[in-house]
């Protein structure tokens, strides 16, 4: 069966490793609804030109070779009447840049899967199929022809004819390129003195053993020379037959080792030399771990002279808690003679420091000029702290790009959520106006609209930790902030613990919602609370920090420093600290969201979070927030609570979330509105090009499937002109801000508003408010 992607499935360990298979094939792989409508498609359709956010929302046939479209339609009926494997056809794709290409489309019916809900489609390209073998054989035989080696084949025989010479070949053997080698005997191509070996000894043994490996020689026939080879020489055999179809032989020119052989001995000359000045250093020891040799580079390094080394015991200045992990691995190479073996050990320097170092260790003990364990060895201390800081330097890219993914993912639960608590509130607003005082319903319609508020609290803070919340940043004095706090804070921590207030001087303003400060704050103190138990000390405390602090842009910044005495985390609990719903309290003990809130909002807010903790040693978060800057006009003015006047204009509803514009037309309709509806702009545009009488107001949400609410808007002041114009939705500014502005002059309502207070908003629009 199909993987169901990432988009699809909520199980988190089966989510990653499905984005994973599904992401990296480079076959497409799609899900399409029932009316031809794709909800999802892979990575891979970048060879197309098209982009996954170009193609979702969008009908599959759209991008199909008109004669195809229609055949499209009545397979995906036909796949939607039988479960499970659906077969597969072929279609024509339109790539972006209008060329079309062939695909082999076969499907899998998962309409009833919970997490899939549609077609599993699963696209290949035939084309690139078809030629996928013709291209390996081409590129087999560029690899055969571009390689400096010396590649022939010949026929099995008594004379062992030459089929084949690649230009490498026919350049060793000092042949033109246009000389062909066919009829000429395998044996020509060698020196005199060595055919007579190949013909009885080497090619027999390959027809026998199936290949034959080394030195040889090439006969260069320009000039005479012989040219030295490493040959390897093995049958080809075709499919089905036994018989070899040729001999192949391939031959290396080691003509540059063979003169390097040749300056071994005066190599070794320099040896002593190039060791004693090398940046390694090396010990030969016995088998008994005590040294044999040691170079002269380690004079000094130990405390001792090399000479008097000699004899000793080679690990008396390993650390403790290395030194059976390193007898250990000199044991091991003792063993297993055709093995290198690395390790990494502290070393004690004279100082009583200790390096980190690096060894690899080679048993030369049946070598009679060595008989011995050669042990080489660098110090790698600042490789060692180097690649440190890059692995903390990766994390944190890691970590923010996933808390970034995490905080897309929770703005979009934000926006689901706000309309569904439009609909719950409206109607438990609506339920309450016609339940008289003292009816028993009220109580329980009283407690659904209270579960609503707290609801819409949580989608706060879901906001926040997705940075896409609306803020309201003033200058604010933090120290003041702080030290008006310290009473209610003390309250908060009780007896068992000793709250500490230590405010930097000098401190400039911050630009910061003040109500948003005040939640990280709190959050902070709440966890250092937890993490306390049994009492302990909080400090608060605040600095100017200029400069650049580690992995953040240079300065000037105002610090607060929130560090306790509790618990701790481990490096587990670090990493997740700024996940949302990731807890480490008990079920029922919080959301989750605390800490993930505080990240957001201090992101939001221009700034900085970082967290430092040990078990057993407590937790400091600091947070950085940039200085005061000249203050910011708010976009939207607030809409004040009056008495919700009625009317008796046209007003065209647009909204894809049925139970949404259910609601929004029956409270409009009661204000005596007349009310159209629409399921998207495309419907809407259809409805404004139909109606013959006025509409007097557009009301409508701004990202819809089709056509969003902005290019609505745009095409129905070209078909109305005069049109009031007025948009709803769940998102926040800055996510809509994302998508592209909103026209000039526009009216933005947020879903979290009173049904009461948009029938407000309606009249104020109406009457060119």
């Amino acid at each position: 069966m199909a993987a169901v992607p990432h988009e699809l499935t909520s199980e988190p360990t089966q989510d990653a490793m499905f984005r994973l298979l599904v992401e990296q094939v480079s076959d497409l792989v799609c899900v399409v609804e029932m009316d031809g409508r794709l909800r999802y498609i892979s990575q891979s359709v970048g060879v197309t030109g098209w982009t996954p956010a170009d193609l979702v929302g969008r009908r599959i046939e759209e991008f199909m070779h008109p004669e195809d479209a229609k055949r499209s339609r009545r397979h995906l009926q036909e796949a939607g009447q039988r479960e499970g494997a659906t077969g597969s056809a072929e279609f024509r794709i339109r790539y972006r840049d209008g060329s079309y290409h062939r695909y082999e489309l076969s499907g899998n019916n998962l309409t009833d899967h919970p997490a899939v809900r549609g077609i599993v489609c699963i696209g290949r390209n035939l084309g690139e199929r078809r030629g996928r073998a013709e291209r390996e054989r081409l590129k087999l035989a560029s690899l055969v022809e571009s390689s400096t080696n010396f590649i022939a084949l010949a026929h099995p025989g008594d004379t062992y004819t030459c089929s084949y010479i690649n230009n490498a070949g026919l350049a060793l053997a000092g042949l033109a390129e246009s000389h062909t080698a066919t009829g000429d005997s395998i044996l020509k191509f060698m020196p005199e003195a060595l055919r007579e070996m190949v013909r009885t000894v080497v090619l027999p043994t390959v027809l026998r053993a199936g290949s034959w490996a080394g030195e040889l020689a090439i006969l260069d026939r320009r000039t005479g020379a012989e040219v030295p080879v490493l040959c390897n020489a093995f049958i080809i055999q075709a499919p089905g037959r036994q018989e070899p179809v040729a001999i192949a032989l391939v031959a290396r020119d080691i003509t540059d080792r063979k003169r390097a052989e040749e300056g071994a001995h005066q190599r070794e000359r320099y040896a002593g030399k190039l060791l004693a000045n090398g940046q390694e250093r090396c010990l030969v020891l016995n088998t008994d771990g005590t040294v044999k040799y040691i170079s002269p580079l380690l004079e000094g390094e130990a405390g001792d002279v090399a000479e008097e080394r000699v004899g000793l015991d080679a690990f008396k200045d390993v650390h403790p808690d290395d030194l059976a992990r390193v007898k250990e691995a000199f044991a091991r190479g003792i063993r297993e003679s055709d093995r290198s073996h690395v390790i990494e050990f502290r070393l004690r320097r004279t100082d009583g420091s200790w390096r980190t170092m690096e060894a690899i260790g080679r048993n030369m003990l049946a070598d009679p000029d060595v008989a011995g364990v050669v042990i080489n060895y660098r110090d790698i201390m600042e490789r060692k702290q180097a690649e440190e800081e890059l692995r903390q330097a990766g994390e944190r890219v890691r970590q923010s790009q996933k808390l970034e993914a995490v905080g897309r993912l929770a703005a979009e639960m934000a926006h689901w959520f706000k309309n569904k608590l439009y609909v719950i509130n409206g109607y438990s607003e609506s339920v309450l106006k016609r339940l008289p005082p003292g009816d028993a319903l009220r109580e329980d319609v009283e407690e659904i609209r209270k579960a609503g508020e707290a609801a819409a609290e949580i989608t706060l803070q879901l906001l926040a930790f997705g940075r896409v919340q609306a803020l309201h940043p003033v200058a604010l004095d933090l120290n003041a902030i702080l030290a008006d706090r310290m009473k209610l804070l003390r309250d908060f921590m009780g007896a068992i613990n000793e709250l500490r207030l230590v405010p930097g001087s000098g401190l400039p303003p911050i630009r910061a919602d003040r109500e948003r400060l005040d939640q990280v704050i709190m959050n902070l103190v709440g966890n250092a609370k937890d993490a306390m138990p049994a009492g302990g000390t909080l400090t608060l405390a605040t600095a100017t920090v200029s400069g650049e602090p580690a992995g953040l842009p240079p300065g000037p910044w105002v610090r607060l420093v929130v560090a306790d005495t509790g618990v701790g985390m481990d490096p587990e609990a670090l990493s997740h600290a700024f996940e949302p719903f990731w807890t480490t309290k008990p079920t029922g003990k919080g959301t989750g969201l605390g800490l993930s809130t505080v990240y957001g909002i201090v992101e939001q807010s221009g700034g900085h979070v970082r967290v430092t903790s040990e078990p057993g040693r407590g937790t400091r978060f600091e947070v950085y927030l940039p200085p005061a800057e000249p203050e910011a006009a708010d976009r939207h003015a607030g809409v004040s609570a009056t008495a919700a006047p009625a009317g008796r204009e046209t007003i065209l509803v647009v909204e894809d979330e049925e139970d949404v514009r259910r609601l929004t037309r029956k409270t409009l309709a009661g204000h005596g509105y007349t009310v159209l509806e629409a399921g998207d702009g495309v419907d809407a545009l259809a409805v404004l090009e139909r109606e013959t009488r006025p509409i007097h107001l557009l009301l409508t949400d701004v990202r819809m499937p089709r056509m969003d609410g902005r290019e609505l808007a745009t095409r129905a002041r070209r078909l109305r002109p005069g049109l009031r114009i007025v948009f709803i939705s769940a998102y926040p500014d800055a996510l809509i801000g994302q998508h592209g502005e909103l026209p000039p002059a526009t009216v933005l309502l947020n879903k979290t508003i009173s049904q009461d207070l948009l029938a407000v908003k309606i009249r104020e629009v109406l009457d060119g408010g």
